[in-house]
């Protein structure tokens, strides 16, 4: 696996959220158990640790 070394710095770096998407979408697909949460949880979740108070909706409508 190739590791992208070259990247910002760790406090703060670009985010495109359809990247975020596919990376929800990659750990749903190895994800098994009763346990599953649906996709939208985990970009609700990812997009409250971005901006606290967002959800999904609210974030994709501040990168509009």
């Amino acid at each position: 696996m190739n590791l992208n070394t070259d990247v910002q710095s760790a406090e703060t770096f670009p985010i495109k959220l359809e990247c975020l998407l596919k990376g929800v979408n990659r750990i749903l697909e190895r994800w098994t158990g009763e346990n599953r949460p649906t996709k939208l949880t985990l970009l609700n979740d990812l997009a409250a640790a971005i901006s606290p108070g967002s959800n999904w909706g609210a974030l994709k409508a501040k990168q509009s």
